[in-house]
């Protein structure tokens, strides 16, 4: 998504120390935070939203996100195409609760909910690149030959970047015909095939870190 075509009516600047929630644009690569202050944030396409999103797949009222002391939930406002999170449609007026790391989508717009007194942006590799158009991933310019869910499960670590995403949360999201009943084995064995491809594209096994007992994470270079 192009920065250019949203607005929001609260303060666009990154979070400060302290700031309670943010949502970060994951399209088009750009990592501008956007900062949630208020205990009620509205979004859609309308003009008196707290949060506007000029595109005409969103709803004039398409979401509302708000802070109950330290827990922030997302309420879908009835919208034609949807409010997502972890690639799960939100069911108009109920209440589900965002975790840091969650990749909130409007329509097919992709956000990330950062949370925390130091919310800021990790990074992907930068030399990892997606073309979803074409279903591709590229390191530099090389591209990848991935298999759909190689593919499937970069792009969610991706969008996750420097948060850990659970055996559980990958199921869900890159087998949802099994509806995340999906063995150990069957995703050690995408990740495993998934690093030896990264390598031989000139990219780095070590982008796609395990971390024991919880789950995997995507770091760029300098972490």
């Amino acid at each position: 998504m192009n920065m250019d075509t949203s607005q929001a009516r609260a303060d666009n600047s990154p979070p400060a120390a302290g700031a309670a929630a943010s949502l970060l644009p994951l399209a088009d690569g750009k990592q501008q935070a956007i900062s949630l202050r208020a205990e009620h944030t509205t979004i859609g396409r309308a003009a008196e939203c707290d949060f506007v999103l000029d595109d005409p797949r969103i709803s004039r009222q398409h979401a509302t996100i708000t802070r109950d002391g330290r827990h922030h939930h997302v309420r879908d406002a009835g919208s034609l195409n949807g409010t997502f999170v972890n690639g799960r449609r939100v069911l108009a007026d109920t209440a589900t609760r965002l975790h840091p790391g969650d990749e909130l989508r409007f329509a097919d717009l992709p956000f990330r909910f950062l949370s925390g007194p130091a919310s800021q942006p990790h990074l992907p590799p930068a030399r990892l690149r997606f073309d979803d158009a074409a279903a591709e991933v590229y390191v530099g310019a090389g591209r990848v030959a991935l298999a759909p869910k190689e593919y499937a499960l970069l792009r969610v670590l991706w969008q996750h970047a420097g948060h850990v995403c659970s055996k559980e949360c990958l199921a869900q999201s890159v087998w949802p015909e099994y509806e995340g009943i999906v063995s150990d084995a069957s995703i050690e064995s995408t990740v495993s095939r998934l690093r030896r491809k990264l390598a031989a594209a000139g990219g780095r096994r070590a982008w796609v870190q395990t971390v024991s007992r919880q789950g995997y994470r995507l770091v760029g270079d300098e972490d």
